[in-house]
């Protein structure tokens, strides 16, 4: 005995169009918290020259490169076969701080310790014990707070958006 399901056709449609509506809207969804975190993080950098807030910015995928060490850079090899899945599938946005003309973001979000004591000479050529060639500098956090503050909020706009696109190819008849 044959029988028939009513509405197949409907959820064959619903389940076809779910997945790239779903990326579309995952997507957009986390490039436009990239965008704002991105935001944030500049607007909490510290002001001396503007340069360390110039530097803020975000991206597709990987970050653009810089011959410093200093900054901020994650690469979708630090975060594995996640990372490479998610950069293939266009669903990794990375948010980086500094680059070659503000090479001390890092330096700024951690500080540095003190240069040890030691002998040093003057000007004058006279050798001057227990001087210290920098004192060091306290941090400034800026970085990694604003994205822990934003973490949460990021996460429930994001899901949102999901059920939202979810609702939506649900709608479709």
């Amino acid at each position: 005995m044959a029988s028939k399901v009513k509405g197949l056709d409907r959820l064959l449609r619903q389940l076809q169009a779910l997945p790239n509506s779903v990326r579309a809207a995952l997507s957009d969804a986390l490039q436009d918290e990239a965008r704002e975190m991105a935001a944030a993080v500049a607007r909490a950098a510290p002001r001396r020259y503007g340069d360390l807030q110039a530097s803020v910015g975000w991206s597709a995928g990987a970050p653009p490169s810089v011959r410093t060490n200093g900054a901020f850079r994650l690469s979708p090899e630090d975060f594995g076969a996640r990372g490479d899945a998610l950069s293939k599938a266009g669903l990794l946005f990375t948010v980086y701080a500094g680059d070659d003309k503000a090479y001390y973001a890092r330096f700024v979000e951690f500080g540095t310790s003190p240069a040890p004591k030691g002998r040093s000479r003057d000007i004058t050529g006279k050798s001057r014990n227990n001087l210290r060639a920098h004192a060091g500098t306290k941090a400034q956090p800026f970085f990694y707070p604003t994205i822990r503050a934003r973490k949460k909020a990021a996460k429930s706009r994001v899901v949102r958006r999901l059920n939202k696109a979810v609702k939506a190819v649900a709608a479709l008849r």
